[in-house]
């Protein structure tokens, strides 16, 4: 009975935490934590990640992300990682921009809108293991792209 219940506090300690992460003021690195905040801009209450999104954390482009048309989020690290990446709701024509050295990990949903640009020379790596959904609305990908999903993919 005590090493189930250990097994179980060990299990449970180790469970990944998850967090929605909101770009907020506009142009940027995808490092800087200065742009990425636990809600909306237009949200009530607004603080600052210490670090930015990891592969359990669900990150959002939305119409309160980029104040004036044509801003740029820079991925600026080799590993660019994270749940649900949503550009949905995003406004003012942004543009997403890696280069061929850096890799794209999606381990849940992908969607893009249609009025931004997206450029990933590098590889994008679709690793789910749930029902996800990838939303490319007309985006091409100029670089390799693996799915390496063992779920139901809803295209």
């Amino acid at each position: 009975m005590n090493r189930i219940l250990f097994a179980l506090l060990l299990l449970f300690s180790f469970s990944a935490k998850s967090a929605d992460y909101y770009w907020i003021g506009g142009t940027g690195n995808w490092s800087d934590t200065q742009h990425w905040a636990d809600s909306s801009n237009g949200g009530v209450s607004l603080n600052l990640y210490s670090t930015p999104p990891g592969q359990y954390d669900d990150v959002y482009f939305d119409a309160s992300s980029f104040t004036s048309a044509g801003q740029i989020v820079t991925a600026d690290t080799t590993f660019i990682q994270c749940n649900n990446f949503n550009w949905n709701t995003v406004t003012n024509n942004p543009s997403f921009i890696a280069n061929s050295n850096d890799s794209l990990l999606i381990y849940g949903s992908f969607e893009l809108n249609a009025s931004m640009s997206f450029s990933n020379p590098g590889l994008t790596y679709f690793r789910g293991s749930t029902t996800d959904t990838l939303v490319f609305n007309g985006h091409q990908f100029s670089g390799n792209v693996r799915h390496e999903i063992d779920a139901t993919t809803n295209l």
